[in-house]
């Protein structure tokens, strides 16, 4: 049980009564204003004298957390025997300790600045405890902005209210373009750059946890597994960092850089390289099981582990099935041309892209073809669900799983990463971020990232989008990691969007 001793002066909110916060509703936007040095915080506008000025130590800003908490509606507590600050608004709990740069929320650990250490509470004379306002903040589902000029920090809540539109949760911006499909695993976000950093972000205020930077850029798609995220990078090594630090706990070195993205299934983790080799290794520490030579080299496509086999594409044409057991060929099956898509079992039958164009079905058990189907582009990424194969190329498509007979085609939609499914919604793109109806392919709505905050870059959606809480999560060529909510957007929405 824990000790909480709850801050609450009668002055104070007697103060704040007489604010225009209805009881600092949940549904009101509200604004602070606060300048370094200065007493006097603005509340919607209205001034209010604080009994300490923020300061700056460490390039943060600091202050009594009560000042910011409370006009929100949170509850703030002091446990004195832990020298623990809490923080507590609807569902989020936030716990800090004097002296100490990790925080949890919701029982998390965080960094409270995963960029220095050195800043964490702290108690000034003649005993004012300090809080970082920022990370507070940000955790809270605040906007934070800092004008360096007037030395002036501004907190909206809620975040979207200080977007140009609610549509937008946030955006993260990192150093490079994506290619990388996201991971949401435990309740953190996690995706890799061109600027060779993997990010782990909070998926609800876009609050950087961590960064870890290898040795290359990052284009695989992260893999969560006992509390460990598993990456390849072009720096030619699979690594296993921990989910909640980003600290390495292993990583394995090929002869090729890795764009496969690694797989696990009871314990083991299979990925493709450049230098043509499937790899099977033990998840926990990295020991090398096996390695089975393909004819080319092993790009994009990443491993199935289906029951007792492994299966992958490969540069040489060839779709390989191998055992899980010894890492021997159980059989092969040869398309026209490189395979760059990941391979789908359905119903016992293997489905596999290649870029001359046909979506194959095959048998599991010995490779036999069953059918295949031309579609209009090259690159022939797809998704299944419900045995309907969604397929991206040139334009959308929807193929029976079953048949391979075409059910509908939209050409509007012009799409190059897999399409996700989501509540008989699909969610693709490329130039555009489309929602399409699942069941006619109609365009529910669209967005243009290009309209977003770039530098000298294009806003093209090569990343996978990840659906988690109603909310969609993508990387951009524009560099930018976005959030969109998808319970606001509506054609309407949209189009008052590209209207701005």
């Amino acid at each position: 049980m824990r000790k909480i001793i709850l801050i609450s002066i009668l002055i104070f909110g007697m103060i704040f009564m007489a604010l225009p916060l209805r009881g600092a509703s949940y549904e009101d936007i509200i604004v602070l204003k606060l300048v370094i040095g200065s007493k006097i915080m603005y509340v919607n506008k209205t001034p209010i004298e604080m009994g300490v000025a923020p300061v700056i130590i460490e390039d943060r800003t600091l202050l009594p957390i009560r000042w910011i908490a409370e006009p929100l509606g949170a509850f703030v507590g002091w446990d004195a025997n832990e020298r623990k600050v809490t923080v507590e608004l609807k569902d989020i709990f936030i716990e800090m300790w004097i002296g100490k740069s990790i925080a949890f929320v919701n029982g998390k650990p965080k960094p409270i600045d995963p960029g220095n250490q050195k800043v964490a509470p702290i108690i000034l004379p003649p005993g004012r405890t300090m809080i970082p306002v920022r990370f507070v903040a940000e955790n809270l589902g605040c906007k934070v902005d800092w004008d360096g000029v007037t030395r002036t920090v501004t907190i909206t809540y809620p975040k979207e209210s200080a977007e140009n539109n609610s549509f937008i949760v946030w955006r993260f911006k990192t150093g490079s373009q994506i290619f990388s499909d996201a991971t949401i695993y435990n309740g953190l976000l996690y995706i890799g750059s061109q600027d060779s950093y993997l990010y782990c972000l909070d998926p609800d205020s876009g609050t950087l946890v961590w960064k870890f930077k290898a040795g290359g850029s990052i284009q695989t798609k992260p893999y969560g597994y006992n509390e460990r995220i598993y990456f390849g990078s072009w720096d030619r090594n699979l690594y296993c960092v921990d989910g909640n630090t980003g600290k390495v706990v292993w990583k394995f070195e090929t002869k090729g850089s890795i764009l496969s993205s690694p797989k696990i299934n009871d314990g083991f983790v299979a990925f493709g390289s450049d230098d043509g080799f499937l790899y099977l290794l033990k998840a926990d520490n990295g020991e090398l099981i096996w390695k089975f030579k393909t004819d080319g080299r092993i790009g994009f496509s990443s491993p199935l582990i289906y029951k007792n086999y492994v299966i992958v594409g490969s540069s040489d044409s060839y779709l390989y099935c191998v055992n899980k057991t010894d890492g021997s060929l159980a059989w092969k099956f040869k398309t026209g041309k490189w395979i760059q898509t990941d391979p789908v079992v359905y119903k016992e039958r293997v489905y596999i892209g290649s870029s001359d164009s046909y979506i194959y079905c095959l048998k599991l058990e010995n490779g036999e073809l069953i059918w295949k189907k031309e579609v209009n582009r090259e690159e022939t990424f797809f998704s299944l669900h419900n045995g309907k194969i969604f397929v991206s190329s040139s334009y959308l498509e929807c193929l029976d799983a079953e048949t391979g007979d075409k059910i509908w085609e939209n050409p509007e939609v012009g799409t190059y990463n897999k399409p996700a499914y989501s509540n008989g919604k699909l969610y693709c793109g490329f130039m555009m971020f489309y929602c399409v109806n699942a069941e006619t392919g109609e365009i529910l709505w669209n967005y243009n990232p290009e309209n977003e905050p770039k530098e000298g870059d294009w806003a093209w959606i090569y990343s996978t989008p990840v659906i988690y809480n109603k909310k969609a999560y993508f990387g951009s060529g524009n560099t930018y990691i976005y959030c969109i909510n998808l319970e606001r957007a509506n054609y309407k929405t949209f189009q008052n969007l590209l209207s701005l």
